[in-house]
């Protein structure tokens, strides 16, 4: 009887003390890696950095033009007088 119940304890210390396995996370890509992206505004580029995750998308601009004036403005303005 006291052989079962010594029997019985161990199990059940082993039971609790068994910890889960870290669960294992699967990179996304492999660290200094480079993908092209694209958001709502522009184009760009993500790099993968540690733990194999990918950043957020550096972009470039795409239009570098100068903005148009709003209407009713003076666009003259910048102009040399005559």
């Amino acid at each position: 009887m006291r052989r079962r119940a010594l029997i019985s304890a161990a199990l059940m210390v082993a039971g609790c003390s068994a910890e889960p396995a870290p669960a294992t996370l699967e990179p996304e890509c492999t660290v200094n890696q480079f993908r092209a992206c694209e958001t709502e505004h522009c184009r760009g580029a993500q790099q993968c950095v540690e733990p194999g995750a990918w950043s957020r998308c550096f972009c470039t601009v795409l239009d570098a033009a100068a903005p148009q004036p709003p209407d009713g403005s003076d666009a003259a303005g910048d102009s040399a007088p005559e």
